[in-house]
C-alpha cells in the first residue's frame, strides 16, 4: 500500500508487504531544510490510518515538539505495541475492474491509476472475521457488496456494520461516538454505501459480527472506537459468547485505560466499558444486556 506525497494523497496497490513511509502527525513542521516554510502536512489523520492498515511500522517523522501523541496512540497500545490488522489492507478487486472497463464497474477514483477503497479484516481465535473497509479520494458513492470483500467476512455470519461518529478525527475526541449503519446484515449478502469522499474526510467502516448470547439476544464487540483498527489481535486476545454474556479478554500495559464499545441488537444501544488493567496488564471486560463490568486479572 503506497501513499503517494500531499498535498494530493492516493492510495496504489504494491504488495503484501508494503508500509507506509514517515509521515507529519501535525500540520506545521518549521525549520526543516529540505521543505519550504509554506510546505504542511494536511493529511495527518489519513496517513496515520494508511500506516496503522498496511501491517508495516508507523513511523512519524515530526520535530521535536511537534508531535500529536493522540494521533500517533490511536496506532497503538499505550506503550507503543502496534495494533494491526490481520492481513495489509489491499485494493478490492472492483477497483481493477473500473481501471480496465471504466463506466460503473467498480469505485470511481478522483484521480487516474488508484483504488479508493481498500479492505482487511481481524481474526480472533474461534469467531468470524471482523471486517475493516477504508475509502479515500472516492468520486461518488459506492455500493460496497459482500463479493467486493468475500475474504475479509465469513459466510453464514451476521454482522453489525459501523463507522465512527461523522469522521475518525472526531469520534476520537469525543472518545465514544459511533454511527450504527446496518445491523443482521448476513456476511455472504449484504450492501452498504461508502459515502463519496476525500482524503481529509477519508472513511472507516467496520463490521463485527453478532454473537449469540443465549436466549435469542445477540451483541457484538465493537472495540476500541478511537483507535484506527478498533478489534486487533494484539489487544483483544479472546472472546467468549454464552450464559447471557460477551467475555472479553484484553491486553495491554500494567495500569492502562481500556474503552470498549459493544452493540446490543435488541435495544440497538452502544454502551461502553472502560477498564483499568491490571498490574500484570490484562482484564477481561463482561458485557451482557443487563448490566456491564470489568473484571481486571
Amino acid at each position: 500500500l503506497i501513499v503517494n506525497p500531499t498535498p494530493t494523497p492516493t492510495l496504489t496497490l504494491a504488495s503484501s508487504s508494503s508500509r507506509r513511509d514517515d509521515f507529519w502527525t501535525t500540520a506545521d513542521q518549521p525549520g526543516n531544510p529540505k521543505y519550504k516554510p509554506t510546505d504542511v502536512e494536511t493529511h495527518s489523520e489519513f496517513l496515520g490510518a494508511v500506516a496503522a492498515y498496511s501491517t508495516g511500522p508507523v513511523q512519524p517523522a515530526d520535530a521535536v515538539g511537534k508531535s500529536d501523541a493522540d494521533l500517533i496512540l490511536r496506532t497503538s497500545t499505550g506503550g507503543g505495541l502496534l495494533l494491526q490488522p490481520s492481513r495489509p489492507m489491499t485494493a478490492i478487486d472492483a477497483c481493477f475492474l473500473q481501471e480496465a472497463l471504466g463506466g460503473d464497474a467498480g469505485p470511481k477514483p478522483r484521480y487516474r491509476h488508484l483504488c479508493p477503497v481498500l479492505s482487511t479484516h481481524t481474526a480472533l481465535p474461534n469467531l468470524p472475521k471482523f471486517l475493516h473497509v477504508m475509502s479515500a479520494q472516492l468520486a461518488a458513492d459506492y455500493m460496497l457488496t459482500a463479493s467486493d470483500v468475500a475474504a475479509d467476512v465469513t459466510p453464514g455470519a451476521d454482522y453489525v456494520f459501523w463507522r465512527a461518529a461523522d469522521s475518525p478525527r472526531r469520534a476520537a475526541a469525543s472518545g465514544v461516538s459511533v454511527s450504527v449503519i446496518a445491523a443482521a446484515r448476513a456476511g455472504d449478502d449484504f450492501t452498504v454505501t461508502l459515502p463519496a469522499c476525500r482524503a481529509d474526510d477519508f472513511g472507516l467502516l467496520h463490521a463485527a459480527p453478532l454473537l449469540a448470547l443465549g436466549g435469542g439476544d445477540r451483541a457484538a464487540l465493537l472495540g476500541e472506537v478511537a483507535k484506527f483498527v478498533p478489534v486487533a489481535s494484539q489487544r483483544v486476545r479472546s472472546v467468549t459468547a454464552g450464559g447471557g454474556a460477551l467475555s472479553v479478554a484484553v491486553a495491554g500495559e500494567a495500569r492502562e485505560e481500556v474503552t470498549l464499545v459493544f452493540y446490543d441488537e435488541e435495544t440497538g444501544a452502544t454502551p461502553t466499558a472502560t477498564c483499568t488493567l491490571s498490574e500484570a496488564g490484562t482484564a477481561t471486560v463482561t458485557f451482557g444486556p443487563e448490566a456491564t463490568a470489568c473484571t481486571c486479572a
